[in-house]
C-alpha cells in the first residue's frame, strides 16, 4: 500500500499500521492498530537489535532501523524493522521454546514445510481467502547455521495483487520467521533487502 494524503496529514505511519494489520488481522480496531504504530515521541532510533532471553541479534543495515517490538502470547515476540525501499516494513517473530526435545535435520526441515503450511491456513483464517505459497517457491538453505525455508506467497489486498516473501528458521529451541511484503512492481526490491537482513542475523 502507499500513504494517503489523509494519513500524511494526520502525521500516522500507515505503512507499519498495515505490517500490523497484517499480524493482527482483519478484525482488530483501527484504534488499536493506529495507537501501536505511533512513534515514541522521545525515542532514538536502533539500529542494532538484541533479544536476550532467546539470544538473538541483529546488526541492521545502513538505512535499517527498529520500529517496534511486541511480546505476547507464549514467549512470543514481533518485532517491527522500516528501511529501503520505500520504507519498507520488515517483521520478525520468533518464539522460545521450552523444553523442546532434540531434532533431527530431517526432523527440522519437515517442521520448516508445516510452518509454511501453517502460515498459509493462518493467513485465510484472518480473512485473505486467496492467500497461496506458490507452487515450487519453497526453497531450502541455511540461515546462522540452521535450517531454513524462503517462500513466496500470493494474495490480493483491498483489490490489489500483493506477493509476501518468508523466511522460516528452526533451531529446535526457537521458531524464527522474517516476512515482508509488497505489491509486485516493488516485490524484487523488497525481495533484495530481505535476504540482505537475513544474511545480519545471528540466531544461537
Amino acid at each position: 500500500m502507499k500513504p494517503t494524503p489523509a494519513g500524511i496529514r494526520d502525521g500516522r505511519d500507515e505503512l507499519l499500521e498495515a505490517a500490523i494489520r497484517h499480524i493482527l488481522g482483519p478484525d482488530a480496531p483501527a484504534a488499536v492498530i493506529e495507537n501501536m504504530a505511533k512513534a515514541p515521541e522521545a525515542a532514538a532510533p536502533v539500529t542494532d537489535f538484541k533479544d536476550e532471553p532467546s539470544g538473538i541479534s541483529w546488526k541492521l543495515p545502513a538505512g535499517w532501523k527498529v520500529r517496534d517490538t511486541l511480546h505476547w502470547g507464549d514467549r512470543q515476540n514481533t518485532v517491527f524493522f522500516v528501511g529501503p525501499p520505500s520504507a519498507s516494513v520488515f517483521t520478525l517473530y520468533f518464539q522460545v521454546l521450552d523444553d523442546s526435545p532434540a531434532q533431527t535435520r530431517q526432523e527440522l526441515e519437515k517442521a520448516l514445510h508445516d510452518d509454511a503450511e501453517a502460515k498459509q491456513a493462518q493467513r485465510r483464517r484472518e480473512g485473505r481467502p486467496d492467500y497461496t505459497i506458490c507452487a515450487g517457491s519453497c526453497t531450502s538453505r541455511m540461515v546462522s547455521g540452521h535450517p531454513a525455508l524462503n517462500c513466496i506467497a500470493d494474495f490480493s489486498e483491498d483489490g490489489h495483487a500483493m506477493a509476501e516473501c518468508l523466511t522460516f528458521v528452526r533451531t529446535g529451541k526457537l521458531i524464527v520467521l522474517l516476512f515482508g511484503y509488497a505489491q509486485p512492481s516493488d516485490f524484487d526490491a523488497l525481495r533484495q533487502s530481505l535476504d540482505r537482513m537475513t544474511d545480519t542475523i545471528s540466531i544461537p
